[in-house]
């Protein structure tokens, strides 16, 4: 993580709050950085006490003036019953610090004039921004989110990170929830939006694809100064909003696409790329996997013409990214571990990746068996069932064996009545068990799940046993 240096003066944080809001503010102050962990905390800082589902920032006060800190941010409740404990503490009493945070963000963004570029979309958020991120850098100083810091808590400490250094930003704003993106644009203010797809996400919330699809276009409705909108043509959903857009450029593998590209894989997925625009081409092999992976690229190829760079810098861009595992999971990522291809997409699931990892399960060239070891995909609401026993019959069409990880996934097992080359398993260790007893060399592995199943404690166990 890129550590924040923005400084907030007593006359900027009193135009922000309001004069009654800083407490013991009687002498000149400034701080020299903005900090919501108390561990970070240095000489200067302004430390804001989050109060989360698991945790309360407001806790740790008493540590952050300890550390040096010129300023402590707490809720207006958490004063009232407090205050009499820091009598000579400066503090900034607000209703909400999570929306405070955000105000302290947007001030700090209103300062730098550079072009922000905006990822929203259900599935590639992270691939499309770093692929973004990979291309302009080859020409600019990108500044780009830090690992997934797509939600209320990371876009203000991204945007807190700019400075006079960065050429361009790559932001990537996600939800989960009716009104975030909103939320988040307004705070980014991006020049340039580029939504990824829409996909059956946070379900539990949007309801359905019409909530999907209203939620994540927001985007495209708040770009700031009428800015420039990349519109995925292959997503019906989307390319209707060239009809509606002032300022776009579509990409895709259709033929509507204005940038238009063509993918062919090699055995391993791995893919080459011709892209076309006008009268120009770019040509490039990638080290990432799958169709849907690469497709990104074409997204990213579209951005990197918008900002005046070469066909051979924007080719140079993409293939220099690659994925990375992180923490044990990863993003489509194809290894070879005792002779057996394991693809480790575990960082995530909905249906809609669900069937891309599927269809790269079907793509690749495998002597052997084709296995499926999923686990659940979660936040999908009343519909959740219905989607887990849809994501079993794809995958039926594709793979020799699936075996199932969840509690979402063992009702749609029990709901089935052709379960034939199915397993269910409540314990990942028994599930490995089997799992070992019928993969052999030749053989290809295809591990996903949501975020909160950890199936890569599957792929932890796998290199472990081969």
């Amino acid at each position: 993580m890129i550590e924040n240096k923005a400084k907030f003066t007593k006359t900027e944080l009193i135009s922000i709050f309001g004069a009654e809001s800083i407490i013991n503010s009687e002498t000149d102050f400034f701080v020299k950085s903005v900090k919501i962990d108390s561990r970070e905390v240095k000489s200067g800082s302004l430390f804001v006490a989050l109060l989360g589902e698991k945790s309360d920032g407001h806790i740790y006060v008493s540590k952050a003036f300890a550390s040096g800190a010129k300023a402590v941010m707490v809720s207006k409740e958490w004063y009232a019953k407090n205050y009499l404990t820091f009598p000579d503490k400066r503090f900034i009493i607000v209703d909400n610090t999570i929306q405070a945070l955000g105000k302290l963000a947007l001030h700090h963004r209103l300062r730098y004039d550079i072009p922000i570029i905006a990822v929203g979309g259900s599935n590639g958020k992270t691939t499309t921004k770093e692929m973004i991120a990979s291309v302009l850098s080859i020409k600019f100083n990108v500044l780009k989110t830090f690992a997934n810091y797509n939600n209320q808590l990371g876009v203000p400490l991204m945007l807190l990170s700019l400075d006079s250094s960065y050429d361009v930003a790559v932001l990537e704003i996600g939800t989960n929830m009716p009104g975030e993106i909103s939320l988040l644009a307004d705070m980014v203010l991006p020049h340039y939006g580029i939504i990824t797809n829409i996909g059956k996400e946070h379900l539990e919330q949007l309801i359905d694809l019409d909530g999907v699809e209203l939620e994540e276009t927001t985007l495209f409705a708040k770009l700031y100064g009428k800015g420039t909108a990349f519109i995925n043509s292959d997503d019906p959903r989307l390319l209707k909003y060239a009809d509606i857009l002032p300022h776009y450029i579509t990409y895709g593998t259709t033929k509507e696409a204005e940038v238009r590209g063509i993918i062919n894989l090699n055995e391993v997925l791995n893919p080459t790329l011709d892209i076309y625009y006008n009268d120009r081409e770019v040509h490039t092999e990638m080290k990432c996997y799958g169709k849907h992976i690469s497709f990104n690229a074409i997204g990213a190829t579209a951005i990197g013409f918008a900002f005046g760079l070469t066909d051979s810098q924007i080719a140079l861009g993409l293939s220099r990214y690659s994925p990375k595992e992180a923490k044990g999971y990863g993003r489509m990522l194809v290894e070879k571990v005792g002779g057996i291809y394991l693809i480790n997409d575990c960082y995530n699931a909905n249906p809609s990746s669900m069937a891309a990892a599927i269809e790269s399960l079907d793509n690749i060239a495998s002597s052997g068996q084709k296995i499926a070891v999923f686990g659940d995909m979660l936040e999908l609401g009343d519909s959740s069932i219905e989607e887990h026993v849809a994501i079993i019959k794809l995958a039926q069409n594709v793979a020799n064996t699936i075996i199932l990880f969840g509690k979402e996934f063992e009702q749609a097992f029990y709901t089935m009545k052709n379960t034939e080359n199915i397993r269910y398993y409540s314990s990942k260790d028994q599930l490995f068990i089997y799992l070992s007893k019928i993969v052999s060399g030749g053989d290809c592995v295809l591990v996903k799940g949501s975020r909160g199943t950890k199936m890569e404690e599957i792929i932890s166990l796998f290199k472990k046993y081969y």
